[in-house]
């Protein structure tokens, strides 16, 4: 475990099929995520609280995709 919440995005423009998001504490699922889905890149962008993050989805991920990560 980490001491961040991080927010992390898939989008159309990189190759993906959709604008995707998925919130998390854990770097572990992040880097699973990462390979499942490479070649493609993915984005990470990291907040001190919980909240933060979430503020950040609200505020700047309209149309995005919330997503399960561990299902992909």
């Amino acid at each position: 475990m980490n001491s961040y919440w991080t927010v992390v995005t898939s989008q159309i423009e990189d190759g993906h099929t959709r604008d995707t998001y998925f919130v998390t504490y854990d770097d572990e699922a992040i880097n699973r995520y990462a390979n499942a889905v490479h070649p493609l890149m993915v984005c990470i962008s990291r907040y001190s609280t919980q909240k933060d993050a979430w503020d950040f989805v609200r505020e700047c991920l309209y149309g995005y995709e919330e997503i399960e990560p561990l299902t992909i």
